[in-house]
């Protein structure tokens, strides 16, 4: 398995789930907010199924593009106008990466389309508060400290998810950004004993 720093920010458990998940069944790895697309490379070059991303930095879009692989399909452009775009050309699996969280945090918006317009999909919020872990860091963005009293109204039915956060031990003198993992109308699958546990009551938690 290739991986650096960059891909998922170092969290390798993270990056293991994503392409255990790819290999029993999810159809598109989508990622926002890919910046220099470390990340969407890492799985394009790990996998055959198509790679999304997109991001407001042209700059950076370009960078990636000079080492995407054929399978890799990137965007300048704003989340919340792009993935309505691409959602009708998806397969019946996909997986979100929602990382666009520099200025306007669009997370909310983000979620929304995608509860709207999917049917089975799996999600990764990234930089996500984990309650009881503190070393797994939540980056505050545009003001906006991301948990789940945060995004809650977003995923609209909460009976149609799942939800999952990361319960594994961190290398010592690091921090790894938080995630919250959801599954909608699907059973969940790929997670290894022991590595993350199911928030059933995540409306009531508190930081």
């Amino acid at each position: 398995m290739t991986q650096g720093k960059f891909t998922f920010v170092g969290d390798y458990n993270l990056y293991s789930l994503v392409l255990g998940m790819i290999a029993v069944g999810v159809t598109d790895y989508v990622e926002t907010g890919c910046r220099r697309g470390d990340t969407c490379n890492a799985v394009a070059f790990e996998s055959i199924i198509p790679v999304w991303g997109c991001d407001t930095n042209g700059r950076a879009v370009k960078i990636a593009l000079k080492q995407a692989s054929r399978q890799l399909r990137l965007d300048v452009a704003r989340s919340e106008a792009w993935l309505p775009k691409i959602v009708p050309d998806l397969g019946l699996l996909p997986l979100f990466y929602l990382d666009a969280h520099g200025g306007k945090v669009p997370v909310r918006e983000e979620l929304k389309i995608i509860d709207g317009l999917c049917g089975t999909c799996v999600i990764i919020i990234h930089d996500f508060i984990v309650p009881g872990r503190p070393k797994f860091t939540g980056k505050p963005a545009g003001g906006v400290v991301c948990d789940f009293n945060y995004v809650a109204r977003a995923f609209g039915v909460l009976a149609n998810y799942r939800f999952f956060y990361p319960d594994y031990d961190i290398p010592q003198g690091q921090h790894w950004a938080g995630h919250l993992l959801a599954f909608r109308k699907v059973e969940p699958f790929g997670l290894e004993s022991g590595l993350w546990v199911e928030r059933s009551d995540c409306l009531n938690e508190k930081r």
